[in-house]
């Protein structure tokens, strides 16, 4: 007989007796759940009945982002998202035209799309969201082209992923960021974060619920892996 054996056996009343305490314990929760959930609901979300895909996700932050949006919280969601990023090159003002799949219309390659593409004019933005999808050869690098010939040296180009990683389509990603023409971040806890200030201050009850499903859906669906993470910002 084996020493786990032997000790299993030696046990069998300590063991069951624990697992018996379990089983009372969970069921004590499950109930308790079951009440509250009549009022909280805690388990519900809108987004379980929403398509896994990048082109939902980047319509919600587009729309986010729109100051004139549904949302009817102005510049909040935008002043937000700027602030996460120290050293932008320019500072804009006033509201930006916000593009879905946004054509590289400048480039010899103008069948590339750019997820969200923000224009204040003499400034852009372009924001390439990948939370599944793997890189295509040279697809951040034609869109640093696309934002560089489009508004000169005012833009910043976003890589938006679970970890935060730093593309590989691109060589000078690493120079481009130092100019601060160029940012990696991640949806949790980056993302996560702008959309909890962002609640904080919201002042429509409706809204304020959504931004909530919308930061359980990243925190629960999205969350890469924090030793990778870490590794690439070094």
């Amino acid at each position: 007989m084996s020493n786990v054996s032997v000790l299993i056996g030696s046990n069998t009343a300590e063991l069951q007796s624990f697992f018996n305490s379990m089983e009372y314990y969970l069921s004590v929760s499950k109930a308790a759940k079951q009440r509250l959930d009549k009022e909280l609901a805690s388990s519900f979300s809108v987004f379980d009945y929403v398509s896994d895909n990048e082109t939902m996700l980047s319509r919600i932050l587009a729309d986010l982002l729109t100051t004139t949006g549904s949302h009817g919280q102005g510049d909040l969601f935008l002043k937000e998202f700027l602030a996460m990023f120290k050293s932008l090159s320019f500072s804009p003002t006033g509201d930006p035209v916000v593009s879905l799949e946004y054509a590289t219309r400048l480039l010899q390659n103008f069948n590339r799309r750019i997820d969200i593409h923000l224009s204040w004019g003499g400034f852009g933005i372009g924001i390439e969201n990948k939370p599944w999808a793997l890189e295509q050869d040279d697809q951040l690098k034609d869109y640093n082209d696309q934002l560089k010939n489009e508004f000169n040296d005012n833009y910043l180009l976003i890589f938006l992923s679970t970890t935060g990683r730093a593309p590989q389509s691109i060589p000078n990603w690493g120079e481009l960021t130092k100019q601060g023409k160029a940012a990696a971040i991640s949806f949790y806890p980056d993302l996560y974060d702008w959309l909890i200030r962002c609640r904080q201050q919201c002042e429509a009850e409706k809204v304020r619920y959504f931004i909530k499903d919308f930061a359980d859906y990243i925190q629960y669906n999205l969350k890469g892996d924090f030793t990778v993470q870490e590794s690439n910002n070094v």
